[in-house]
């Protein structure tokens, strides 16, 4: 069992990034959650901050602490003080420890039921050097690097297209990840500064001039954040009314970025989930999940 620390930022995202990824969790308080399993796909995880593999668990901290441990170890306590602890871990074992330059770093989570556990994984990606204003060509409304990779994770998808990809921020995320990714606009000019800032950053995508609701082929996913805001000309209830309809020709997962409240009529997709995103005092987007059927 592991025990999974998220950003404190759109925890119900990133618990549903974890529940489409790796599989079912449980709460263990307001960014700490239960699961069952740990691999390479928990590395991909936009607001998953650090994994901790469960070494022991109970209510009696001496038992718990007397569990075996490795030399040029780091300990820290959650819930508890933590020197005391740290105290009683050092006599029980006379391992050498550094706050610094450690190989292991063993945590204690003092919760109902208390665990001993070593930290396995740090994500330490911020997304900050792939942010719109960092890029060759901004575009106004992008969003942030690590939501646009969480909408990938909600995905559940290993390829996937924008149909609306702008200057590509969605799909630098993906080509990140090592997916495949495609990318299709009505504007020539947007998908030459798609494929402007993918080069950029040493990336490849398949990226077509295309109308959003003439593509033919089937993919595994769409992933994308639909025109919207003073920014776009092309923002119309009925492109979207129309892209909805189309695109269960093409797929049977959608994830979608929208202007909250725009997207009222699902035309026969079933919401998985809808999350919102405050952006700034006029916006607020919303993240649905949808599937077909």
């Amino acid at each position: 069992m592991y025990i999974y620390r998220i950003s404190q930022e759109h925890r119900d995202i990133a618990k549903a990034e974890i529940e489409t990824l790796i599989g079912p969790v449980v709460s263990l308080d307001d960014n700490l959650f239960l699961v069952e399993s740990y691999g390479p796909k928990a590395k991909k995880l936009a607001y998953t901050k650090q994994v901790y593999k469960i070494l022991a668990s109970g209510t009696d901290t001496q038992e718990l602490l007397s569990s075996p441990i490795e030399d040029n170890y780091r300990f820290d306590a959650i819930g508890e003080e933590t020197l005391p602890l740290a105290d009683r871990l050092y006599a029980l074992h006379q391992k050498k420890v550094s706050l610094e330059q450690y190989d292991h770093h063993y945590v204690l989570f003092s919760l109902e039921t208390t665990y001993f556990t070593e930290e396995i994984y740090v994500n330490t990606d911020t997304g900050q050097e792939r942010r719109a204003h960092q890029r060759a060509y901004n575009h106004p409304t992008s969003m942030h690097p690590l939501l646009a990779k969480a909408m990938i994770n909600l995905s559940g998808a290993t390829s996937f297209i924008d149909p609306f990809c702008g200057a590509g921020g969605i799909l630098i995320e993906g080509a990140k990840m090592g997916y495949e990714v495609l990318g299709a606009d009505i504007s020539e000019e947007m998908i030459e500064r798609a494929e402007q800032n993918l080069k950029a950053l040493g990336y490849i995508a398949q990226l077509s001039v295309q109308d959003a609701l003439t593509i033919e082929s089937e993919y595994e996913a769409v992933v994308t954040d639909l025109p919207y805001g003073k920014n776009s000309v092309l923002e119309s209830k009925e492109l979207y009314d129309q892209f909805l309809e189309h695109a269960k020709n093409i797929t049977s997962t959608l994830v979608l970025g929208s202007q909250q409240g725009s997207l009222t009529d699902l035309h026969g997709w079933t919401e998985a989930y809808r999350f919102p995103v405050y952006v700034h005092k006029s916006l607020t987007r919303e993240i649905l999940v949808l599937k077909k059927g």
